[in-house]
């Protein structure tokens, strides 16, 4: 299977199409009833982000390509004053899961992954190195909720 439970059928689809989506979404909710799962199928911009973010206390941005992520980091940190983003970047290849950190930037802004290794031809995303930097996104957007804001 491919990185975050997708088989490579569904590469290039809009996620709201996969029905694997939905599953995880009932499985959430089956494990904790307590939570509440919305989504919508709605392509971020910079136009868009801050209207579709600025209640959130907490973003956890997982884009594939550089271009939107960095359009989404700087449109919240810019144009917001309380939205606290937890990014990934540099989780390709085989190299060894102990290069992936997180990293406090600033209050606002963290940084899961090594930094370094692009996705590229002959060195792609890999699910246990993506999973080990989601991990690392999980593990401090908890935290951050909990009050603990140093790595």
């Amino acid at each position: 299977r491919c990185r975050g439970g997708y088989g490579t059928q569904e590469t290039g689809r809009c996620r709201k199409q996969n029905r694997s989506l939905e599953r995880k979404f009932s499985q959430v909710e089956e494990v904790n009833p307590f939570v509440k799962i919305t989504y919508e199928n709605t392509k971020v911009t910079e136009d868009n982000a801050i209207e579709l973010f600025k209640d959130y206390d907490i973003v956890c941005e997982a884009f594939d390509k550089a271009e939107y992520k960095a359009m989404l980091i700087n449109t919240l940190l810019t144009e917001t004053k309380n939205v606290t983003v937890v990014s990934g970047s540099g989780m390709a290849g085989y190299e060894s899961s102990n290069t992936i950190k997180t990293k406090k930037i600033n209050n606002r802004f963290y940084i899961c992954g090594d930094s370094v290794t692009p996705a590229e031809i002959g060195r792609g995303l890999m699910a246990p190195r993506v999973g080990i930097c989601a991990m690392h996104q999980a593990n401090t957007i908890l935290r951050l909720l909990l009050g603990i804001d140093e790595v």
